[in-house]
């Protein structure tokens, strides 16, 4: 089975470094390998310093295929009748075109086609390295099978059969003209299915054991707040984290040897990464933490991406290796409709946890170590009602009604 790797986080924290990396070390194994970009800014075939497959995928060297997907090549195909008919209904409410073009594509439809190559080659390769940027917008169109199951199919088929009949007995531009409404023709109702049906397919692969997303992170609050969001929809949305690759680490953080080559003038920002590299092993575990130095010049090339595969995964290691299959934070609801919030703490102790509710952040503090959980849209106005440990499980409960600030005694 192909083993399919994604990598995600915030712009400029190096997540396509990490990709090539990854890739480059899974082909010097023997290990047929694609690498898989949807950024139209091409930062993928910079990073690796040579020139992509636009339309197929391009051996770049033993058992290393690399692929710029043309995303916007890829919603004219697969969505251009339903962006078509979208388009005519905005503009039937007199909304101008070039908003109305706007408007048609749903935010992450781009990436969500970028994701469904995927499918094109997972009988031809060993591994799929994805690079990729997937936002809630992505994840919440991956949901969408499931939203879509009953409804939908129903709502499709008599859709489908009512604009048949319309189209058959020519009545479809005299109803049009009667409303001043487009009526979706059998053209956008197979596209609909057709996306659904793909969908639904690589969701399923996205939910397959041999998938996993990596996170890359910098020691920055920004990048890891943008982490822990991240984490949050990958755990709402069923697919499995098994690391977060941290980017940019001063050596001191490393190895104490380097001050004695820098002086005092980095003491500040190695303060702060030290201790957001404490944030990190703490928020995201039992996810592996992958760390990569701040490499004396810009990563453009094999040599380079080479080495930063060695800081990631050792002289040998093998990136295909799944870290874990625990989920980092699992969401459900309970029978009275509570959300509830199941996690490890890997410093619990005997004392008292802590929990405060800030913004969209759920805060669990035992003494001076803490564990940041970015909270989903629908818990931002719910309260803390309780919290329990079993084990070194952490269970805390999300409701309407509020016993928010208590603390909750360890045994």
């Amino acid at each position: 089975m192909t083993r399919v790797i994604i990598f995600t986080g915030k712009g400029g924290v190096g997540k396509t470094t990490c990709a090539a990396a990854t890739a480059l070390r899974t082909a010097s194994l023997g290990k047929k390998t694609l690498v898989l970009s949807s950024d139209p800014a091409q930062a993928l075939s910079e990073s690796m310093d040579t020139k992509l497959g636009t339309l197929n995928p391009k051996e770049l060297r033993s058992n290393l295929w690399g692929l710029e997907i043309n995303t916007q090549a890829e919603v004219n195909v697969n969505y251009g009748d339903v962006r078509d008919f979208l388009i005519r209904l905005f503009q039937s409410r007199g909304i101008d075109l070039e908003i109305a073009s706007e408007m048609a594509v749903l935010p992450g439809m781009d990436e969500i086609f970028s994701i469904l190559t995927i499918e094109k080659y997972l009988e031809e390769f060993d591994v799929i390295v994805l690079d990729t940027a997937p936002t809630g917008h992505t994840f919440r169109l991956l949901a969408l099978p499931q939203v879509f199951s009953m409804f939908g199919k129903t709502f499709m088929k008599m859709g489908s059969g009512l604009s048949k009949f319309l189209q058959q007995t020519g009545l479809q531009m005299g109803l049009e003209q009667a409303t001043r409404t487009p009526i979706p023709t059998d053209r956008f109702f197979d596209q609909m299915r057709s996306i659904m049906d793909r969908v639904e397919h690589v969701h399923e692969i996205l939910a397959q054991a041999d998938t996993t997303v990596r996170i890359a992170t910098n020691l920055e609050k920004m990048p890891i707040q943008e982490a822990e969001r991240s984490l949050t929809f990958m755990s709402l949305y069923g697919l499995l984290v098994d690391a977060i690759a941290v980017n940019k680490i001063y050596p001191e953080v490393l190895d104490d040897d380097f001050k004695t080559q820098t002086g005092s003038y980095f003491d500040k920002w190695i303060e702060l990464q030290k201790g957001y590299l404490r944030r990190v092993q703490h928020s995201f575990h039992p996810l592996k933490v992958l760390k990569c130095r701040l490499m004396q010049e810009e990563v453009i090339g094999f040599d380079l991406l080479e080495e930063v595969a060695t800081d990631l995964y050792g002289p040998k290691g093998d990136p295909t290796e799944k870290y874990t299959d625990k989920k980092a934070i699992e969401f459900s609801t309970d029978q009275f409709g509570n959300i509830v919030i199941k996690l490890e703490i890997p410093f619990a102790k005997r004392g008292k946890t802590r929990i405060r509710k800030k913004g969209e952040e759920l805060i669990v503090e035992i003494g001076n170590d803490k564990r940041i959980i970015l909270l989903p849209d629908y818990a931002l106005s719910l309260k803390v009602k309780k919290a329990y440990y079993e084990g070194q499980v952490f269970f805390i409960v999300m409701g309407s009604e509020s016993d928010s600030g208590f603390s909750v005694p360890i045994d």
